[in-house]
């Protein structure tokens, strides 16, 4: 099919044609060198410009190495030609048919780190993938990876990169088909695959840090809790993966490493198999959502296959927090108690259950604290700190003496820290304009904080509603 186009590229082999466009294997007669060919056949105008636009946003991405680079954009009678680099890979969907054993998880995360790093790098360029999945990655010969598929501007009013990380997530879950990961590793990937913004990371690179502490890499460290901020409107601060210290660190692992959770089996091994007939078949309900399916079951269900949740939990009970917040003061008043249980079967596969038994206490006037336990064993899960909807009341003091009781060896007091949330909360809202004077939390109606324990990134989080992008880290 031997074919010159802009006295330069001689057209070798179709690849792939379809009504739209053909690419070709051309070679580079300037540079002798083999490359990609893609033509887009007629089309308006409107929609050559929009191809051209995307071949441009490709072609500023060219120093990102996984990004495959755009060479050439050039017209011809009323065709559309864009010239990139000849790639010799196969789709890594191909590529893991052709392995004999399911890969590991360290082995899955060292392909897919640098997709990752790549989809990062993209969205600070304003651009994004169009489509990530295991048939736009390219594996090489030589085990690099590229990725074929346009780039296309960022929208941040859809997913951003939520729907980057839940891929990722996805694809290594899928990779491993869920076989041999640990619990920390099952919960990282859980965490990633979250429909809910807040549930989720931060962002890609929070993923990666989380990933690669998996494989036994050290996070940065740093001794400063108040350090780092992002726009928000309406304040919801969340203290997340609060850091128990070193030697209740080592303990609590041993502890929960021990623990067989309710979700947490190899994908198509025969407990796998029962778990999921078992929910099925007890069910009170279900709702279909873009994960997956979510199950709710009853008390007595739950309690039948009495097994723990897959949620991280905190070594410390609720009823020692209880004790504690009252020898520092505070009068508990038990207002409400509820319990709700859910499993959520993801498309991939993956299990997350959430088996949550809440107890609601008056701490303040104005103040509540939600304790959350596993409603099958009593492991303390998390802690909600709020104020009623017409309550200022603020919160800062008493989160300040959870922070200390929960973290033993937290190395500043409760008024330290107190003053420190307070001058974190103020400063978010002054940088985004949002400051009204006389009001807590300027100007929030609903402000809470949240505790729970996350073994996967090791940080404490503050989180800003209602863009999950607004946060605080401190690694120990």
């Amino acid at each position: 099919m031997e074919k010159m186009v802009n006295e330069r590229y001689t057209m070798l082999q179709t690849l792939t044609n379809t009504d739209e466009e053909t690419v070709c294997l051309a070679e580079d007669c300037l540079l002798n060198q083999n490359v990609t060919l893609t033509v887009y056949r007629g089309g308006n105008a409107s929609s050559k410009t929009k191809l051209r636009e995307h071949a441009v946003n490709q072609a500023a991405c060219s120093d990102i190495p996984q990004v495959i680079k755009v060479l050439d954009i050039f017209e011809e009678g009323q065709d559309l030609y864009v010239v990139s680099e000849y790639v010799q890979g196969i789709p890594l969907r191909q590529y893991l048919r052709q392995q004999t054993e399911l890969l590991d998880f360290e082995q899955a995360w060292k392909l897919l780190r640098t997709v990752a790093e790549a989809a990062a790098a993209v969205r600070k360029k304003g651009q994004a993938f169009q489509t990530l999945d295991m048939d736009s990655v390219l594996v090489r010969e030589d085990g690099g990876i590229k990725i074929n598929t346009p780039l296309i501007p960022e929208r941040p009013q859809e997913g951003g990169q939520s729907d980057d990380i839940r891929t990722l997530c996805a694809m290594l879950y899928e990779m491993t088909a869920g076989n041999g990961l640990s619990l920390y590793q099952q919960a990282a990937l859980n965490r990633g695959m979250e429909a809910e913004r807040r549930r989720q990371y931060s962002g890609i690179q929070e993923l990666i840090r989380a990933l690669d502490q998996e494989k036994g890499s050290a996070g940065k460290s740093r001794k400063r809790l108040f350090a780092g901020i992002a726009e928000g409107f309406l304040l919801i601060l969340i203290l997340a993966a609060v850091l128990v210290g070193k030697g209740i660190l080592s303990g609590q692992s041993r502890e929960v490493e021990a623990l067989e959770l309710a979700g947490n089996y190899d994908r198509g091994s025969p407990r796998y198999q029962e778990y999921v007939s078992f929910v099925k078949e007890h069910a009170v309900s279900e709702e279909e959502t873009e994960d997956g399916i979510v199950y709710t079951l009853d008390e007595e269900s739950v309690r039948k296959w009495n097994q723990p949740c897959n949620q991280f939990r905190f070594e410390m009970s609720a009823d020692t927090v209880l004790k504690e917040l009252e020898a520092c003061g505070y009068e508990l008043t038990k207002i409400d108690e509820t319990e709700e249980n859910t499993v959520e079967i993801q498309k991939y596969g993956a299990i997350l259950t959430r088996f949550q038994y809440t107890e609601t206490y008056l701490v303040l006037e104005g103040v509540g604290l939600a304790v959350v336990t596993d409603a099958v064993n009593g492991d303390l899960l998390m802690l909600r700190l709020y104020r009623g909807d017409d309550s200022q009341a603020p919160l800062h003091g008493v989160g300040a003496d959870l922070l200390c009781i929960l973290s033993e060896d937290w190395y500043l007091g409760p008024e330290e820290t107190a003053a420190g949330l307070e001058a974190d909360e103020q400063e978010a809202f002054e940088t985004n304009g949002s400051y009204i004077q006389g009001q807590y939390i300027h100007g929030t109606r609903e402000c809470r904080m949240d505790f729970y324990w996350g073994e996967a990134d090791r940080v404490i989080r503050y989180l800003f509603h209602p863009n999950h992008d607004f946060e605080y880290y401190y690694w120990p």
